[in-house]
């Protein structure tokens, strides 16, 4: 049974994942559990595109790439981006779009590793209704979720 979690994952996540030789990786397990429908993944063109310029960066092989993005745009929920205010900025550039797909398109969960992005974590509760956190820790959520609901 599926959660109603709503999650934007951040590139770090998405790398660790792609990057892991162990099934047993919180990164993997997340991405395993988006593919069997445990959650809706969120994306952004902006989201999207930091992905692939990330891949392509940490020198992830192109028909890997190509899998990635075309997985993305059959499974996950294309968020438009229709409000552009943030209350509280992160310090990193980068990190804006991954906020404001989670805005716009009302999501339960950020995960991340960035600093930048959990050190605004109570904000982002408090002023946006979703939670930024490290992949255990929605990995957490997740399972109790599908606990509950069996």
């Amino acid at each position: 049974m599926k959660t109603t979690f709503r999650c934007v994952s951040d590139t770090n996540v998405l790398l660790a994942a792609e990057r892991s030789s162990s099934d047993q990786s919180p990164c993997v397990e997340i991405f395993h559990r988006w593919i069997n429908d445990d959650f809706t993944l969120l994306v952004s063109t902006d989201t999207l595109v930091e992905y692939i310029e990330k891949l392509h960066f940490f020198q992830i092989d192109e028909k890997r790439i190509t899998q990635i993005v075309n997985l993305i745009l059959q499974r996950a929920e294309f968020v438009p981006t229709t409000t552009y205010h943030l209350r509280y900025y992160p310090a990193d550039s980068d990190d804006i779009a991954f906020l404001l797909c989670a805005m716009n398109g009302a999501a339960s969960h950020l995960v991340s590793y960035d600093a930048h992005l959990l050190e605004i974590a109570g904000r982002t509760e408090q002023d946006y209704s979703f939670k930024t956190c490290q992949p255990l820790d929605f990995l957490r959520d997740v399972r109790s979720a599908l606990q509950s609901n069996s």
